[in-house]
């Protein structure tokens, strides 16, 4: 079945797969006849792909490799599941080294382009078999593709896409504040008719004070806890698990309309602060919540 979507802005959506209402399974599966087979620019600034592993390399499962160019440097992420124990282990880094001149040859040696436009979502599925591609140009060209039934590259190109990351996740890192030095973080949430100012000052000692005043409307609410040591230790760990001192070097989700920053304070005086609802994989997006919850809910 090949019907245009009537409904789509650009009108070049083609449903090649539509599940019949309140029908338990099926496909849903389309293709965008404008999306280009052919990438003319060779400034990629962010890469995404995660897929199952349909073959080539026998010990990894399943990968998601990402990479963003920014200011200070270029951010690269890498996911792996090993087949045998389900293993899965996560390293990021920032880098000043090009990566993307890497992968701009690597989509052109696998044509990666050439499904560019297809997306299908098998219903019912206990996990997903497949996986999804999204790289950007700056010329403003896309590939987007996605299936979670069948891999979306094959098995070689997963295997170099991995090969070439862990080789660039050893390269020299790009300098970031020592974490035994931060004095201070600060959380700010502004809505419409809400406001949550919360700053955590660590102590000598390990522990941390957290002084926070909340807003809604007319009513004012001011508290300070302390905040025990493994408190503090877990909030130390997530900052450097998900690199939020790097974030600034994510690009935003324009999907995200909360207007949240975190705040970090250094003994020299340095601040960096980062903005919620930045583009990442999911082991990465989750730090900025991991700190908001104790400082604005639990604390």
């Amino acid at each position: 079945m090949r019907i245009f979507n009537k409904n789509n802005k650009n009108g070049n959506i083609v449903i090649l797969k539509q599940t019949k209402p309140n029908t338990c399974g099926g496909t849903d599966a389309t293709i965008d006849t404008s999306a280009p087979k052919e990438i003319k620019s060779e400034n990629m600034i962010f890469f995404d792909i995660s897929s199952r592993v349909g073959y080539g390399d026998g010990y990894i499962k399943d990968f998601h490799a990402f990479a963003a160019k920014g200011d200070d440097g270029n951010f690269i992420y890498l996911e792996t599941i090993k087949y045998i124990d389900n293993e899965r282990n996560c390293s990021w880094a920032l880098i000043s080294d090009d990566i993307f001149s890497e992968l701009n040859r690597l989509v052109l040696k696998y044509d990666i382009a050439k499904q560019n436009g297809y997306h299908s979502t098998t219903h019912g599925l206990p996990e997903n078999f497949g996986g999804s591609v999204d790289i950007r140009y700056s010329s403003e060209e896309r590939i987007s593709i996605s299936d979670n039934q069948s891999p979306v590259i094959s098995g070689d190109a997963c295997y170099e896409i991995v090969v070439i990351f862990n080789e660039y996740l050893n390269r020299e890192r790009v300098d970031l504040p020592d974490i035994s030095t931060l004095q201070k973080i600060r959380f700010l949430s502004t809505g419409k008719d809400s406001c949550v100012d919360a700053t955590l000052t660590l102590n000598a000692e390990g522990t941390g004070t957290n002084k926070k005043t909340s807003n809604y409307g007319d009513d004012v609410f001011q508290s300070e806890k302390t905040v025990d040591k493994d408190t503090i230790s877990a909030i130390k760990s997530a900052i450097e698990n998900t690199g939020l001192l790097a974030w600034n070097n994510l690009p935003k989700n324009k999907l995200n309309s909360e207007d949240k920053t975190l705040t970090f304070i250094f003994e020299d005086g340095e601040e960096i602060t980062v903005h919620y609802g930045v583009l990442a994989p999911s082991f990465i997006s989750n730090g900025f919540f991991s700190i908001e919850l104790e400082l604005k809910t639990k604390n």
